[in-house]
C-alpha cells in the first residue's frame, strides 16, 4: 500500500525533475529519498519519456517558453509585457555575442 507521505514525496520529486529541471540525485536529496527510489519512480511513471517526447514534438525549449508565457498571462497578466520584453532583450544580447 502506498502511503500519502510517499505519494506526496513522489509528486514533489516529479515536479523538481520535470518542471524545475533538477537531477534525480538532487531531487532525492531535497525530498529525502534514496536515488534508487527516484530511479524506480522515474522508470515506473516514465518521467523522462514524457518530458523528452513533449519537448521533441513541440520544438525544444520553445515549448517551455510558450507554456511559461501562457502561465504568466493566466496568473499575472500585468507582468506579461514586461517579461516578454526581458526575454526578447535576453535573446538579442546573445545574438550579439554570437556574431
Amino acid at each position: 500500500m502506498i502511503s500519502r507521505e510517499m505519494t506526496s514525496k513522489r509528486l514533489k520529486a516529479r515536479y523538481l525533475v520535470i518542471v524545475k529541471g533538477y537531477s534525480k540525485k538532487e531531487a532525492a536529496k531535497i525530498i529525502g529519498v534514496s536515488q534508487k527510489t527516484m530511479t524506480a519512480w522515474s522508470k515506473k511513471y516514465k518521467w523522462n519519456d514524457e518530458m523528452t517526447k513533449d519537448v521533441k514534438k513541440e520544438g525544444g525549449v520553445s515549448l517551455f517558453m510558450e507554456q511559461f508565457f501562457i502561465y504568466v498571462r493566466s496568473t499575472s497578466p500585468e507582468f506579461q509585457k514586461v517579461i516578454k520584453n526581458l526575454w526578447y532583450g535576453f535573446l538579442k544580447s546573445h545574438e550579439k555575442s554570437i556574431e
